[in-house]
C-alpha cells in the first residue's frame, strides 16, 4: 500500500501540529524525561506493529544500528526532553518560534559536515521567516532577556534545536550510506 504525497503531508501536519499541544497537557504530571519515554515508547510499539503488518525488515548491521540509535537519541530523545523542559518556562508558541531557527542550523551543519554550499537565497528566506515570527513574539523575547525564568526556557529550546539539527545531519548521513528507514 502506497500513500500519496497529500496523505503523507496531512499525517505529518496533524502529528507535528498537535505536538506542542500534547506537550502542554503532559507537563507537570510527570518528569519531562518520563513523558518523553512514555510518548516514544508508545510510538515504538505502534511502529513495530506497522513494520510487522507491512513485513518491513528491521535487520541492520551493527554499525547501522549505532547510527540509528544516535539518530533516535538526537531527534526523539534529547531534543524532546529539551523542548519539554523549555515549555516549563516559556509558552509553546515561543518554543515553536525558537525551534524555527533550525532553518539556519541545518544548512550550516550541512556545510560543515558534508561540504554542501550555503545558498544565499536560502539564508535570506530563513532570515525573513524567522524575523517575522520573532516580531510576533517580541514581548516574550523581551521578558526572556530581562532575567526571570524565561531565559531558561529560551536556552533549553535553542539547545534542543541544535540537538535536532545534529539529528538531521545523522539522518542525512544514514541516507547517504543507504540505510533504509
Amino acid at each position: 500500500m502506497r500513500m500519496g504525497t497529500t496523505t503523507l503531508f496531512i499525517i505529518c501536519s496533524a502529528i507535528w501540529g498537535s505536538t506542542w499541544l500534547a506537550i502542554k497537557y503532559q507537563l507537570g504530571v510527570v518528569a519531562p524525561e518520563l513523558s518523553v519515554a512514555y510518548r516514544f515508547g508508545l510510538a515504538a510499539i505502534v511502529l513495530f506493529a506497522w513494520c510487522m503488518v507491512t513485513r518491513r525488515s528491521l535487520r541492520f548491521s551493527a554499525r547501522a544500528h549505532g547510527y540509528l540509535a544516535a539518530l533516535g537519541v538526537m531527534l526523539f530523545g534529547l531534543n524532546y526532553i529539551g523542548i519539554y523542559w523549555a515549555e516549563r518556562f516559556v509558552t509553546s508558541g515561543l518554543v515553536a518560534v525558537l525551534f524555527s531557527t533550525i532553518v539556519f542550523i541545518n544548512p550550516a551543519g550541512m556545510r560543515l559536515a558534508f561540504g554542501t554550499p550555503l545558498s544565499t537565497r536560502t539564508l535570506i528566506a530563513a532570515t525573513i521567516g524567522v524575523a517575522g515570527i520573532t516580531l510576533l513574539f517580541l514581548p516574550e523575547l523581551d521578558q526572556a532577556t530581562h532575567g526571570g525564568s524565561a531565559g531558561y526556557g529560551v536556552a533549553f529550546a535553542l539547545g534542543a534545536t541544535v540537538i535536532a539539527g545534529g539529528g538531521n545531519l545523522i539522518a542525512i548521513r544514514n541516507q547517504k550510506a543507504g540505510i533504509q528507514t
